[in-house]
C-alpha cells in the first residue's frame, strides 16, 4: 500500500487496522509533519515507511508495484485547500502504471472531485465515488470493472471498523464504456 500525503498518519491507523500485515509506504513532503507525527500521533508504531518526498516526484521515479494506492495530497490554507499541480494529471497517469493486476486507487478529493473522477474513469475500468454526509469531501476508488458500489458499501457493512460509518456515506459506481 502506498500512501501519498501521508500527514499525521490517520490513513495509515485505518489501513493497519483494516489489514495488520500490509506493507505501507507513507510519502510527506513536509518533514515537520512527519516529526510531529512521529511525537503526537506515535506514526512510528504503525509500522509505516516513512519517506519524505514529494508525492509527484515519489510516483515520477519509483519503480515499486502496489497493489493499492491513496493520495490525499492538498495544498493550501484550510478554507483553500487545493489538489497540487500535476494531480491528478499526470499523477494519476503514472500510479496506475505501478498498480498489481486488480489493484486500486483511492483519492481524496474537494472542489477538483470532477477532474479526479475524470482523470481515474480514463485509467481504470470502475469508479466508486462515496460521498460523506456533512463534509465537502468525496473519495473516489477506482480498480477493476468487478469494483460496484454495492459491492463495498457490503465491505464497508462488514467490517467492524468501517460498518460505523455507514449511516453517513453513499456510494455510487461509474463504468467505463
Amino acid at each position: 500500500m502506498l500512501l501519498l500525503g501521508l500527514g499525521g498518519g490517520s490513513a495509515a491507523r485505518i489501513v493497519r487496522a483494516i489489514a495488520p500485515q500490509a506493507r505501507i509506504t507513507g510519502v510527506e513532503i513536509d518533514p515537520d509533519v512527519v516529526k510531529l507525527a512521529r511525537r503526537w500521533f506515535d506514526l512510528d508504531a504503525l509500522g509505516v515507511k516513512t519517506v519524505v518526498a514529494d508525492a509527484r516526484g515519489f510516483i515520477a521515479r519509483t519503480r515499486a508495484r502496489y497493489d493499492a494506492v491513496l493520495e490525499d495530497c492538498f495544498i493550501g490554507a484550510e478554507h483553500e485547500l487545493r489538489k497540487p499541480e500535476g494531480i491528478p494529471e499526470p499523477a494519476f497517469s503514472r500510479v496506475a502504471a505501478r498498480l498489481r493486476p486488480g489493484g486500486v486507487i483511492v483519492s481524496n478529493a474537494l472542489d477538483e472531485a470532477p477532474a479526479v473522477a475524470s482523470s481515474l474513469s480514463r485509467h481504470m475500468p470502475s469508479v466508486v465515488r462515496i460521498g460523506i454526509e456533512g463534509y465537502e469531501n468525496r473519495v473516489f476508488v477506482a480498480g477493476p470493472r468487478s469494483l460496484e458500489a454495492r459491492r463495498l458499501r457490503a465491505a464497508v457493512r462488514q467490517n467492524p471498523i468501517l460498518s460505523p460509518t455507514l449511516p453517513i456515506l453513499s456510494f455510487e459506481t461509474r463504468h467505463r464504456r
